[in-house]
């Protein structure tokens, strides 16, 4: 089941930016430099056989900074800061099962490695691996097919895609 559309993750790496700018210690409220008002997320490498899934996951990061306004979003030449990832795992799995054998709910887990830079500094100011972003989605549909591509659909619909 690994054909699911990338744009599946897109609220899962909006997530994971919140997490970085505000969860990981590094917010605007007194964790991060004073001088970083910005922010340029180049696209995200993929290490995965799922096509695309780089612009997908970028393009969601980008929307959580703009969404959350706490950083402005720019181009890496105007940056005071640099958020980098890599791709490294995308996986679609079942994990609960009917009486009958049908898949009834499915786990997406992505894994990145993720680094944000303060450029001015030359600092590191967060550095992680193996970040996982795991998220569930029940299946009403009778098929194991059309289970895949209903729970494919509710994932695209939670990101707003």
């Amino acid at each position: 089941m690994r054909g699911a559309a990338p744009r599946a993750v897109a609220w899962l790496m909006t997530a994971a930016a919140l997490a970085l700018a505000a969860g990981c210690g590094y917010s605007t409220k007194g964790n991060l430099p004073d001088h970083i008002k910005s922010v340029a997320v180049p696209t995200f490498k993929n290490r995965t056989q799922e096509p695309a899934v780089e612009s997908t996951i970028t393009a969601a990061v980008i929307n959580a900074f703009v969404t959350s306004g706490k950083l402005k979003v720019v181009s890496a030449d105007q940056a005071d800061s640099i958020l980098e990832g890599e791709v490294v795992g995308y996986d679609i799995v079942s994990v609960s099962v009917d009486n009958r054998i049908n898949v009834r709910q499915y786990r997406l887990v992505v894994t990145m490695n993720l680094q944000f830079r303060d450029v001015r500094q030359g600092a590191m100011l967060f550095r992680q691996e193996g970040l996982q972003e795991r998220a569930r989605s029940r299946s009403r549909a009778r098929s194991t097919a059309r289970r895949a591509r209903c729970a494919r659909r509710r994932w695209i619909s939670a990101a707003g895609w």
